[in-house]
């Protein structure tokens, strides 16, 4: 796949995920110190309210060394896109990967596309269809239709026609243009 496909599907990723990150701010005054004693959601909260990218990636970093999973995601689109840090793709992944780690689905799906693409990662097909797994089986419908994609394929997976159909139809039902696609497309 050409490196402008991979940026295309990827931002569609990184869209999806904005979509679903929580804003909600915390009222309590003393999130600074309460970040600073390793609460992450202050952090988060934090770098939410920060006047500037470059500070509110200050407030990611330790939220994500907190171990807050969405601290570590909204760090990883940040190197992802450039926005607030400099773009560095390979920390886009470690941060993707701690999110993950920490259940992060929307990390799982979009790290995996970056291990099938080879993107700030070593390209490996059967990395990538055991993180698109991961988030399928949490629900996560856009990891499904990565899966489903990769089951069609028989890339990283044996080939599976009927699994990458029943995943695509629940995908696309769920409003996953890219499931949906997938369903219309020739077989191959």
């Amino acid at each position: 796949m050409g490196l402008n496909n991979h940026r295309k599907r990827l931002a569609i990723l990184v869209s999806a995920a904005l979509m679903v990150i929580p804003h909600a701010v915390m009222a309590a005054p003393d999130a600074a110190t309460q970040c600073k004693s390793g609460k992450g959601a202050a952090c988060y909260s934090l770098s939410i309210k920060a006047k500037s990218p470059k500070d509110s990636a200050g407030w990611l970093k330790a939220g994500c060394k907190a171990k807050h999973a969405r601290s570590c995601l909204t760090l990883a689109l940040m190197y992802h896109s450039g926005k607030g840090l400099t773009k560095n793709s390979k920390k886009a992944a470690q941060n993707f990967k701690s999110a993950c780690s920490l259940g992060e689905l929307n990390s799982c799906t979009l790290l995996g596309s970056m291990h099938q693409d080879g993107y700030g990662t070593n390209k490996d097909p059967k990395i990538a269809a055991s993180l698109f797994k991961r988030a399928c089986k949490g629900q996560n419908q856009m990891g499904c239709a990565a899966l489903a994609e990769l089951l069609m394929k028989g890339e990283g997976v044996a080939k599976n026609r009927k699994k990458a159909t029943s995943l695509a139809k629940r995908a696309c039902k769920k409003g996953i243009s890219r499931a949906c696609k997938l369903l219309k497309a020739p077989v191959k």
